[in-house]
């Protein structure tokens, strides 16, 4: 499994993923709609491809408000159905079952945009 940022290539798996992974057609999320609006981070979306190159999952950072500091919040995370042994690590710490972590990109993606 590979994790790495998400390119315009991988727009229309994006989609089947997220609703597939929501499971509805219309989707209780609409990543389109994330890109469009000012709450977008550009280059934090991260995809996961299986062993084919296939992406299998998908997230993204998305600026949030808590009071005057924006803050990065994940969402959505959306994981193919047949993906469900998937595990996620915000700080590239130890899993304790399985073995796949996102690694530095989501460390990255967490410090970023973050006051000084």
């Amino acid at each position: 499994m590979k994790t790495r940022t998400e390119t315009l290539h991988d727009t229309d798996r994006v989609r089947e993923v997220v609703t597939v992974g929501f499971g509805s057609a219309e989707g209780d999320v609409d990543v389109d709609a994330l890109r469009a609006d000012a709450c977008w981070i550009p280059g934090r979306p991260l995809v996961a491809e299986d062993g084919t190159g296939t992406v299998i999952a998908h997230t993204l950072f998305a600026r949030a408000g808590t009071g005057a500091a924006p803050v990065p919040a994940l969402a959505p995370v959306s994981v193919a159905p047949d993906e469900d042994e998937m595990v996620l690590s915000l700080d590239a710490g130890p899993i304790p079952s399985g073995d796949m972590t996102f690694g530095e990109p989501m460390v990255d993606a967490t410090t970023a945009n973050q006051p000084e």
